[in-house]
């Protein structure tokens, strides 16, 4: 990885006699030195704008650069500068090549002029480019050629902003590639946290979202919940962009920790990862100390925090638009509200999973389940949660605030105890029957009325054979009677005939 551009500035002060031998000396020494890349038939290497010269030109005659640094170093501070870049850098961008230096000193130089508070009309400067191998660079002389006086000792603090600016402007135009390449990753990144925001947060099944499907679905549960109380908490006045919420620092703390516990998950911090690291290439690029690299993320990660609460807040929005619509009319409207929206919020929160566990495998009455404290307590608590949702809270209230305008206070505080009091009524009868549905309650009962229903056939059905085989023997009883019966008569007929011929 390039260190980026090392910038060093130091100086003589003025008020010293030996200044201007000094400054002319260096300036000798620059221009002469072993390594110093020579101008075109000289024997020696320097370019600048002196006073006089308009646009920055080779400097060919060196005992006038020489005098004339010596006269300005009587008045007014030379400034003694070295830029330079490390081997693989000079050796990617052609900076051992001394046009490369040339264009690129020209072209930012009045950086220089900027941070000093020089103006551009009296700015002098000469440069020389020294090859060194594995450490090319460049040493500039400059100065102020006015009357102007100006402090020519700069504090550490202003001097670190000055160097930051100068290393960043040279960074800037040499790693251009590079930095083009490291935002292009950052940009790529929050997209990619951005999305993955969108699929957690609206389930929505974008194919260039990242895979979510490890994250245990109480994680989503939880994060939908926590979505749930911001969009009931937002500010009701101002802007509710991410940007204006320093207005309301309650409310922007409340989403910055949900932005905070969203990338805590595995696949965001593999992204926030690789988005820390594109921004301190870029910070690297541009020379920045260990200080100015701390201050460069901390901008970049106000940054992503800022991408993501937009989206957050734009989620928000839809969500409550969602909400607003027209209170239900009257009380069976707002039953049939809760019924379709009280049992996917119940299921979602991790105290039906409790309750869940709570329930025994065998069909069991809930009145039964009911004397267990526990298993109370948790059903009422979930029962409150649910009809305090935002989902569910939303309707009752303006169902009530539609049906009790115009009411007594009394009257209305006692309609609205009565109907949250019959809306978590009717949201506990749905949680527990929602239980027994997951328990295979329902599918037990079915097989115990069946069995019941087998039983009572296989009873009628045998009653029905033993009353058949009943009638069928009183048939044959009557039948062996009336034989009976017919051989008697037969028998009585027989001996009264006997009987009259006797008379006879």
């Amino acid at each position: 990885m390039s260190q980026g551009v090392v910038f060093k500035q130091r100086y003589k002060s003025r008020n010293i006699s030996s200044t201007p031998l000094l400054n002319r000396k260096h300036l000798a020494y620059i221009a002469t030195r072993p390594g110093a890349v020579h101008n075109p038939g000289c024997g020696f290497g320097l370019w600048g704008r002196l006073p006089g010269i308009g646009l920055p030109e080779n400097i060919n005659n060196l005992q006038e650069a020489k005098r004339v640094v010596t006269q300005a170093s009587k008045a007014h501070t030379l400034y003694r500068v070295v830029i330079s870049v490390d081997g693989e850098t000079a050796q990617k961008h052609d900076l051992y090549n001394r046009k490369t230096w040339e264009s690129l000193v020209n072209y930012k130089i009045n950086v220089l002029a900027q941070q000093m508070d020089i103006k551009q009309k009296d700015f002098c400067w000469v440069a020389s480019m020294h090859y060194e191998k594995g450490h090319p660079h460049v040493h500039i002389m400059y100065w102020g050629n006015s009357d102007d006086i100006h402090d020519e000792h700069m504090p550490r603090e202003r001097f670190e902003i000055m160097a930051e600016k100068v290393r960043s402007e040279f960074g800037r135009e040499i790693y251009q590639e590079e930095i083009r390449e490291r935002q292009a990753e950052q940009s790529e990144s929050r997209k990619k946290m951005r999305l993955e925001l969108e699929a957690m947060l609206q389930e929505a099944n974008l194919a260039e979202a990242l895979n979510l499907s490890h994250v245990s679905q109480p994680a989503r549960d939880a994060f939908t919940r926590s979505l749930a109380e911001l969009a009931a908490a937002v500010p009701t006045k101002g802007s509710i962009d991410y940007a204006y919420l320093s207005k309301h620092p309650e409310y922007k703390e409340k989403v910055d920790a949900f932005i905070s516990e969203i990338l805590k998950i595995s696949d965001f911090q593999r992204v926030v990862r690789q988005y820390e690291k594109a921004t301190l290439d870029i910070s690297s690029f541009y020379g920045n100390g260990e200080a100015e690299r701390e201050w460069v993320l901390e901008k970049a990660r106000k940054a992503l925090y800022k991408n993501l609460g937009n989206r957050i807040m734009d989620t928000i929005r839809e969500y409550r638009k969602e909400l607003a619509l027209e209170a239900p009319a009257d009380r069976t409207e707002l039953q049939v509200v809760i019924q379709s929206t009280a049992v996917p919020i119940a299921t979602a929160n991790p105290l039906y999973q409790e309750l869940r566990k709570q329930m025994p495998k065998e069909r069991t009455p809930m009145w039964e389940l009911l004397k267990e404290p526990d298993f109370r307590k948790f059903l009422s608590k979930l029962t409150g949660q649910v009809c305090d949702d935002i989902r569910i809270n939303t309707r009752i209230r303006g169902y009530l605030e539609a049906s009790t305008k115009g009411l007594e206070k009394d009257e209305s505080k006692d309609i609205w105890a009565e109907v949250y009091k019959e809306a978590k009524r009717g949201i506990s009868q749905l949680i527990q029957e929602q239980l027994q549905e997951d328990a295979g309650y329902p599918q037990q009962l079915q097989a115990d009325l069946v069995t019941d229903l087998l039983i009572r056939l296989l009873g009628d059905a045998s009653r029905c054979t033993g009353q058949q085989q009943a009638q069928r023997d009183i048939l044959r009883h009557r039948r062996e009677l009336s034989k009976t019966a017919q051989r008697d008569k037969q028998a009585q007929r027989e001996q009264g005939g006997a009987w009259q011929g006797i008379e006879q």
